[in-house]
């Protein structure tokens, strides 16, 4: 039976939110230091309520990037520094254990040279996805170093997640005119698909998508040990993100996981009726 519910982000006055409001009045040789103080206790309660991974789903680099703002980022992943991939394709990749995820003939170069030390942005027709931190040339010895590369990373996520608490972090940069909420008992079935494929003991999902209105509430939807949680916000957008925008998107998902987090020791079946609504007519995850 999935549960849906919903959580109301706080949205505290504290000493943190002056700073990212006033961060362009400190000098930039001290925002590290201040900064590495904020990210450092991104979480108020004790590890065993804690994912165990935080691996980044796409669709662009901003996610990896996030996650290494907050010093959550430990491993380096498939999906980190491509773009493009929807979120049901990059779940299919790991449900198809990356079959065919990287193949020389589907890929297009583009025919315009680049400045020295800038990289190509080669296009995956088969995946419609974007390698735009990998390739400087389109040469097979370094195809298979790239190759090579990707096989680990595809490898460590196969492998590394059993009997783990797993937490994904997806941003929607480029408008899809997806309905995430209209979609997510179907991602919701995949995703628990997911987590048995990788034998991980619980999967939450973050989805971050974009819009003009920032979202008052996050929008949460779960199954056994499944979950997904949406909201909406205008700083997941196209790139290039400026420093500040960066900051301040890292403090929202911080918001966003203390918040789910706070909440992840109380099970949803022990909740008020008021707080959640039971769909009695589901499709059951296989």
């Amino acid at each position: 039976m999935i549960t849906i519910k919903q959580y109301t982000l706080p949205k505290q006055r504290s000493h943190f939110n002056l700073y990212a409001k006033y961060r362009h009045f400190i000098p930039k040789i001290l925002r590290p230091c201040i900064e590495s103080k904020i990210f450092s206790h991104s979480h108020p309660h004790p590890k065993k309520h804690n994912p165990d991974l935080y691996i980044s789903l796409g669709n662009n680099c901003i996610s990896a990037i996030i996650l290494s703002l907050l010093n959550l980022r430990t491993f380096s992943f498939p999906f980190d520094w491509i773009s493009g991939g929807p979120l049901n394709k990059n779940l299919d990749c790991i449900l198809n254990e990356f079959k065919d995820f990287l193949n020389y003939q589907d890929l297009i170069y583009p025919s315009e040279p680049v400045a020295e030390g800038q990289h190509l942005h080669v296009h995956n027709v088969r995946t419609d996805t974007f390698f735009v931190h990998d390739f400087s040339n389109n040469t097979l010895p370094e195809f298979h170093s790239v190759e090579e590369k990707y096989k680990r990373r595809c490898n460590r996520l196969l492998h590394s997640c059993a009997s783990k608490k797993i937490l994904f972090l997806y941003t929607e940069s480029n408008p899809d005119n997806t309905d995430y909420k209209k979609l997510a008992e179907r991602s919701l079935e995949k995703l628990n698909l997911v987590k048995n494929k990788l034998h991980a003991k619980e999967i939450k999902l973050i989805i971050l998508h974009s819009s003009n209105i920032e979202s008052s509430e996050i929008e949460t939807f779960q199954y056994n040990d499944s979950s997904i949680y949406i909201f909406g916000t205008k700083w997941a957008k196209p790139f290039p993100f400026k420093e500040h925008e960066r900051f301040k998107f890292a403090f929202l998902v911080k918001e966003i996981l203390q918040t789910i987090e706070a909440d992840s020791e109380r099970h949803f079946s022990s909740q008020s009726p008021n707080n959640h609504v039971e769909l009695k007519t589901p499709t059951k995850p296989q």
